[in-house]
């Protein structure tokens, strides 16, 4: 005679076993505890998931800072290459009526060239912004992911009974 229900139990994460209050033979009721494993193994994989979780949340509310951030100096640091291209204007001007030396000229040309690299990477670093924001937000939902997977699996670290039943086998690995 085969019985109409059975189960075979296994866990999703690997751990040493807590409890294991049934044998073979034992009757048990729906609800009843069949295994459960050591909390210690499990809550470390757990704690290491939602760190990860938390460590990108905060990498994404450090890129959207640094994001403000650059586009704020990215309009002082137009403001100086303006004030630099002037600048050098006036220097040639003067330069051209004898009235400044060519080393002013050259320390403006060297002022405008350093302001507009500047302004060069400021820019390229609030055109990134969108890629470097969509890379975290990425890895944050794969991180979510993992860390639903890992909650199941440790919710799953202890088998209870579905039914009302004899334990036919109890073996454990």
């Amino acid at each position: 005679v085969v019985a109409p229900e059975q189960l075979t139990v296994t866990a999703t994460l690997a751990g040493r076993i807590a409890q294991r209050p049934v044998r073979e033979g034992q009757r048990v009721s729906t609800g009843d505890l069949l295994v459960a494993l050591d909390q210690a193994d499990i809550e470390p994989v757990l704690a290491q998931a939602e760190a990860q979780l938390a460590d990108l949340q905060a990498q994404i509310r450090s890129e959207q800072v640094r994001y403000s951030n650059d586009r704020k100096a990215l309009v002082s640091e137009l403001a100086i290459r303006d004030n630099a291209r002037r600048q050098l204007e006036r220097t040639r001007a003067l330069v051209e009526r004898n009235l400044a030396s060519r080393e002013a000229l050259e320390a403006a040309t060297d002022a405008l060239a350093r302001a507009e690299l500047t302004v060069s990477t400021r820019q390229r670093a609030v055109d990134e912004h969108p890629a470097r924001l969509q890379s975290l937000q990425a890895r944050l939902t794969e991180a979510q992911a993992s860390l639903d997977s890992t909650r199941r699996d440790a919710g799953r670290a202890r088998a209870t009974a579905p039914f009302d039943d004899v334990v036919t086998g109890n073996q454990v690995a």
